[in-house]
């Protein structure tokens, strides 16, 4: 008989410097990765997604968007902790999950898009993963990840 992980969210935190003072005036929101219940052992990757959303007036904007590591401190090797145990997963730019999204460093990529002036709507996908056959202790998982937009 297999124990069934309950998981949260992997929370999405927003901070958002203003780079030029004649730019857009963006506001931002995100809506968290939420990955549902994890199977131990499950030979399948668990798969979610979550968004973050940007809504800009005014000038042209540049809107680039960069994730934190968590509290892995690298964003490589990502880990939801429930107490001290971990469950890795990541975050990724893209659907088929291939290019891990971090600050663009450090094998990372990272999201940016150019639009003109007047209101303008951006959203983006947050792609995540929890990797396969990990024999995870059953609890509450969670990881915070801060979200930097710049435009």
């Amino acid at each position: 008989m297999s124990s069934v992980l309950r998981l949260l969210s992997v929370v999405l935190l927003a901070a958002i410097p203003v780079t030029q003072a004649l730019a857009a005036n963006c506001s931002v929101s995100v809506d968290s990765v939420d990955f549902g219940t994890y199977e131990p052992m499950s030979r399948s990757n668990l798969n979610g997604a979550g968004k973050i959303r940007a809504d800009c007036r005014g000038g042209a904007a540049t809107v680039v968007i960069r994730l934190a590591p968590g509290r892995s401190g690298v964003a490589t090797n990502r880990y939801m902790t429930s107490g001290t145990d971990p469950l890795y997963y990541n975050l990724f730019t893209n659907a088929s999950r291939t290019v891990v999204w971090g600050d663009g460093s450090a094998g990372t990529g990272l999201v940016s898009t150019f639009k003109g002036k007047g209101r303008r709507r951006f959203e983006f996908m947050v792609y995540g993963r929890i990797f396969a056959s990990q024999d995870a202790v059953p609890g509450f998982y969670t990881d915070d990840i801060v979200v930097t937009v710049t435009f």
